[in-house]
């Protein structure tokens, strides 16, 4: 069971940290447009390397610590980090209506949630 969650919370770093975080540090124009969003600027770049990048970024590491650690409670601060994001997601949707990529989005984010939820749950048990 120990390398099932290994694999699991190792996927959710290389999604966290590389599938959203690098993407968004180096080449954010590129990912915006994939998202239909416009980016103008340098304050604009600045902002989503920093807030979606960064962030990102942050919370795989704090997966890899809690991993390298053993610290459940570090998969359990990503998790709600994540959570924090669909709710985001949820309100957008309440607010602006529902887009279709926004249902994979959740169910992405869920599933990494779960994972993460899973895996400080299996590190606390005996």
């Amino acid at each position: 069971m120990e390398w099932v969650r290994k694999i699991l919370l190792g996927l959710v770093i290389f999604v966290l940290g590389v599938g959203v975080g690098v993407r968004w540090l180096f080449t954010p124009e590129a990912v915006a447009a994939e998202f239909g969003i416009s980016l103008d600027g340098i304050k604009a770049l600045n902002q989503v390397r920093g807030d979606i990048g960064g962030i990102f970024l942050g919370m795989a590491a704090v997966v890899a610590l809690g991993m390298l650690r053993r610290e459940p409670r570090f998969l359990e601060a990503a998790a709600i980090g994540l959570g924090g994001v669909i709710f985001g997601r949820l309100t957008g949707v309440l607010m602006d209506g529902l887009d279709p990529s926004v249902i994979v989005a959740v169910v992405a984010e869920a599933a990494m949630v779960a994972t993460l939820l899973w895996g400080a749950r299996s590190m606390k048990a005996p």
